[in-house]
């Protein structure tokens, strides 16, 4: 679902947020120190309990409608024992910049020729060479789908391959992870369900 703004709804994140008020440091004069006080301000991000993810647009008036009633009777301030406290509802949306691209696959999924193997193909889904020397090019052109699927399957398991080969743990988190190949899923929807196909429109 598309907003008026053009970018692609993705969820509603629905949190209680809690705070106390940042108060400021006294000197031995019994001064406060303002300009700290500004940085505490400035720096200060207040705590939050996850509720929901509504990933239906056209029910998030119905489910914070629910949701809202089903805190009506309770203090939260008491309960979290804070000065200010509210049931927050973040819409979370893609724009151009961070939507699922030509680009970005190729910039940020397969990054270098090197990640290629040799036992992928050579060419583009319209048999043409990769033009690795020309980046504007490459960004143009669309892999065969049996390529597309082999750098899902990488992404998918590339968190549980970190531990296979005795690393602590993944440079990236299981949310990047994931947001990656919710984009990779819509990508390979825009790039080979003919009723979407439209290359020009996707590669950058």
């Amino acid at each position: 679902m598309t907003d008026k703004d053009a970018k692609k709804f993705r969820y509603v994140d629905v949190y209680i947020e809690y705070d106390n008020a940042v108060v400021p440091d006294f000197d031995s004069y019994g001064k406060p120190d303002l300009l700290g006080w500004d940085s505490a301000m400035d720096a200060h991000e207040p705590d939050r309990e996850p509720l929901a993810r509504i990933y239906k647009k056209d029910l998030v008036k119905v489910c914070k409608e629910a949701i809202t009633k089903s805190f009506e009777d309770v203090n939260l301030n008491e309960v979290y024992e804070r000065d200010y406290v509210s049931i927050e509802f973040d819409e979370v949306y893609d724009t151009e910049e961070d939507g699922p691209t030509l680009r970005w696959f190729w910039e940020d999924i397969v990054q270098q020729a090197y990640c290629y193997e040799v036992n992928l193909s050579q060419v583009d889904i319209d048999g043409k060479d990769f033009d690795w020397d020309e980046k504007e090019n490459l960004y143009k052109q669309v892999p065969p789908i049996s390529d597309f699927i082999y750098f899902m399957e990488e992404e998918a398991s590339a968190h549980a391959r970190y531990y296979q080969k005795g690393n602590g743990s993944d440079y990236f988190s299981i949310d990047f992870r994931l947001n990656n190949l919710r984009k990779l899923m819509e990508l390979a929807e825009k790039l080979y369900d003919e009723k979407l196909y439209d290359k020009e429109s996707w590669y950058d």
